[in-house]
């Protein structure tokens, strides 16, 4: 027999050949599908269009490899390359299950660097980076814009402080409730945004230490406490949140580029993160109750910041958190908040509230109740806590009043 003489094929590889194909030809077919959907579906938030594009290209990628291998079932001698494209689909799928079992959702890859919204910083972990982003725009000053029309040349400025509900990253520019308090103050006031996702009070107190030397603004109201509690029941936790908070702040900013081929591999991806000493490991215990260790914590940190503002000269107003708690139900602790459960977080809100009651007694800010006693609806949220467009207007409507008697 001559060497160009057909090879021989047995039964068994044919069927496992027949299998292979199948198997990528509705793999093909579903990812083909959810691509589409996503390409044509308009994000659900302006803030979520970059990571549109970042699930496109993941997408994208498993379609090139599904593809190669049903190409190589195609070949005669290409059967270990579709086994081998079969192992990479399984190690993917494993490690898609294993996230949605650890946090609740979906992996999201990150976007590349060119489409961060954010940019490293020495002490703040990471600040908005001057630019525009599918809508949303920070200007250089790392502040996202906020729509001040026809403001008088001697108006009060009114800096803003928190995490994503002040950042109000459910809105577009002109839809966020500091948009809509600028424009219910009127000509007279000038409101500047400079709330970052995930930021805790750690950071607002580092942010108030600096910020006012370069310009003193009339008052600067801090809407916060959420991601506080997220550090409830952190095991030895520390006081400056750094082996819990901060760190993972570099993802939730999208800081932690790993490349195209981890970010697009997530089985890739998991395998360095067990290997990675730059890996967050928290232990916990998952608990109703208030952490007194986040309290003492949070009433000293916001007790500074109104003590440093007194300093300056700004009036700090505190604004106590608020949420949509009709969706905060259930036994559900992963996430975002990793060791209280949904349905405990109402009464941990309230308690932290309390607590920021407590600190502006301590330091002599004021203390704007007026959201408390609002009817809040799901109607008024984008999802567990961030304001919808109307949301964000009702709440900016309820502190407008107060806001303008105490900024006079």
């Amino acid at each position: 027999m001559s060497s160009s003489s057909p090879v021989s094929v047995v039964p068994g590889e044919r069927i496992v050949r027949l299998l292979l194909l199948v198997l990528f030809a509705l793999s093909l077919a579903v990812l083909a599908a959810i691509a589409l959907y996503i390409f044509q579906k308009k994000p659900h938030i302006d803030y979520s269009a970059t990571n549109r594009l970042a699930d496109l290209t993941y997408l994208e990628t498993w379609l090139a490899i599904l593809a190669t291998g049903a190409l190589a079932c195609l070949w005669r001698r290409g059967l270990v390359i579709g086994f081998a494209v079969f192992l990479l689909l399984i190690a993917e799928a494993g490690a898609q299950i294993y996230v949605y079992v650890s946090t609740g959702g979906t992996y999201q890859p990150e976007p590349l660097p060119s489409e961060q919204k954010f940019e490293p910083h020495p002490l703040l972990v990471g600040v908005p980076k001057p630019g525009s982003f599918a809508g949303i725009v920070h200007d250089s000053h790392h502040r996202r814009r906020t729509d001040n029309p026809g403001k008088a040349a001697d108006a009060r400025v009114i800096f803003t402080y928190g995490g994503s509900t002040t950042y109000d990253l459910a809105n577009n520019d002109m839809e966020t409730w500091q948009s809509d308090l600028s424009r219910q103050l009127g000509a007279n006031f000038s409101v500047q945004n400079l709330g970052v996702p995930g930021y805790t009070s750690v950071e607002n107190l580092i942010q108030t230490l600096f910020d006012f030397r370069d310009l003193a603004p009339a008052c600067a109201l801090y809407f916060e406490g959420f991601n506080d509690v997220r550090n409830s029941h952190v095991r030895g936790l520390k006081v400056d949140y750094s082996d819990f908070d901060l760190p993972l702040q570099r993802g939730n900013l999208g800081l932690n580029y790993p490349g195209f081929l981890a970010n697009n591999l997530l089985f890739v991806r998991a395998a360095i993160g067990l290997f990675s000493e730059s890996e967050v490991h928290v232990e916990g215990t998952v608990s109703g109750d208030v952490d007194p260790r986040v309290s003492k914590i949070y009433v000293e940190n916001m007790s500074l910041i109104g003590e440093v503002a007194r300093h300056f000269g700004v009036r700090a107003v505190f604004i106590p958190a608020v949420a949509n708690w009709q969706q905060l139900e259930g036994s559900h602790a992963l996430g975002w908040i990793r060791f209280v459960e949904h349905k405990d977080l109402k009464r941990l809100l309230y308690a932290i509230d309390e607590d920021l009651h407590r600190a502006a007694e301590n330091s002599g800010a004021a203390f704007v109740d007026a959201p408390l006693q609002q009817d809040w609806t799901p109607e008024d949220f984008s999802d567990s806590v961030h304001f919808n467009a109307a949301g964000a207007k009702k709440f900016a409507a309820s502190i407008a009043p107060a806001i303008a008697d105490l900024c006079r």
